[in-house]
């Protein structure tokens, strides 16, 4: 069958990569974009003088009088790079890290939007490629351009997060909740802000599964065991931490940014023109939960304790997901009335160019450019491929 041959999926892995620059990665430099410069040394520090003392937190006298190095932030990543660095020089090492979350998270999206837990997901992959690609800010978290930017942390966060409610909800895998523990683990020990949006709604699909109590307790103290070194060292020195308040933002254009517009706009029209039935049909719990807890968060969120524009990864990836499970769901039941090869191509080709009007009117050709034009490219051929 298509979706589970292994070559499709190795051309599509390949694809990912091309996109990636993996010549870059295995090049002896050192990447500086951004905040990644700052993240240079303390990583480094943690290879070569916490990792071999088996520590996740100490002292550096790298500044003046010295610094508490992995006490306030988030140790996996560097440990990701110093098993690496067995096999590769630092400098490789941790830009082989960095690569490894912008792979996990598509992987991730993939995995959260397939049917079932076996069978590949074509506009999974795509979604999670297009969410990767999306350029509208730089910082934030999430996509390609902030994590290389520096929060590499956040995509890590994400995709485990995503993992963990795969394994929840669709895995029907053993110990699918244990694995699914150790994951929102793994993501907590990534990054804080992505750990608490998604708590709530692993939570609910935790306590709503029909695994036996006595496995949901060792899974939760699986969990415990996993965060508990970290969290505890976090929150019993949170008061000499650094105030991160930044100005808030207020206006909807912060949220919903230029090339997330069109989609926004599409579920719309998608859900008003059809029944509520059949909307229902195609949206899951998941992503209309991204979307209310990221709107109420934006505009109503304590301001001291969240900055606000860390949401916006949140609402981008809850409004891909719904729109093209509407699109999906759409598509899918016109091409049961095309009988016959030629005229689904023909369907499938006048498709792809209404979306590229759609896209045109929406966004203007100024925005449009060579870049967006290669992200949405990728995704149109990825989509058509399974329909073909």
């Amino acid at each position: 069958m298509l979706k589970n041959n292994l070559f499709v999926k190795v051309a599509l892995g390949s694809l990912l990569l091309i996109f990636l620059r993996l010549e870059l990665v295995f090049s002896d430099l050192l990447p500086t974009g951004g905040d990644m410069g700052a993240h240079i040394v303390p990583t480094k520090f943690f290879v070569t003088e916490l990792f071999n003392n088996f520590k996740l937190s100490g002292w550096s006298q790298d500044w003046f009088a010295g610094y508490p190095v992995y006490y306030f932030y988030f140790p996996l990543p560097p440990i990701i790079t110093s098993l690496l660095n067995f096999l590769f020089p630092f400098s490789i090492s941790f830009k082989t890290m960095v690569l490894i979350s912008q792979v996990l998270l598509v992987v991730s999206i993939e995995m959260l939007m397939r049917k079932n837990s076996k069978e590949f997901s074509f506009y999974g992959f795509g979604v999670g490629l297009l969410y990767l690609l999306t350029e509208s800010f730089t910082i934030f978290g999430g996509n390609l351009a902030s994590s290389l930017a520096g929060q590499y942390s956040f995509t890590y966060s994400i995709a485990f997060a995503n993992l963990s409610i795969f394994y929840l909800i669709k895995s029907k895998y053993r110990y699918s909740t244990e694995i699914a523990s150790l994951l929102i683990g793994l993501s907590v020990l990534s990054h804080l802000i992505p750990f608490m949006i998604y708590l709530p709604i692993f939570a609910f699909y935790f306590l709503k599964s029909d695994t036996k109590i006595y496995k949901k307790i060792s899974a939760f103290l699986f969990f415990l065991f996993i965060a508990m070194r970290f969290s505890i060292s976090l929150f019993l020195n949170l008061e000499f931490t650094t105030n991160m308040t930044y100005t808030p933002y207020t206006q909807i254009s912060d949220l919903v940014k230029s090339d997330i517009l069109p989609f926004v706009i599409g579920a719309v029209i998608y859900i008003i023109s059809s029944s509520s039935k059949t909307s229902l049909k195609a949206i899951s719990g998941f992503e209309i939960y991204l979307l209310s807890i990221s709107i109420y968060l934006f505009f109503y969120g304590p301001e001291s304790a969240l900055w606000n524009g860390g949401i916006v990864p949140f609402f981008n990836l809850g409004i891909i997901i719904l729109f093209f499970n509407l699109l999906h769901f759409d598509i899918k039941n016109l091409t049961k009335k095309i009988q016959g090869k030629y005229p689904l191509i023909i369907f499938i080709l006048s498709n792809q160019l209404l979306l590229y009007v759609f896209v045109l009117f929406q966004m203007g050709k100024h925005l449009f450019n060579n870049n967006y034009k290669r992200n949405f490219n990728c995704f149109v051929y990825v989509f058509n491929f399974n329909k073909l």
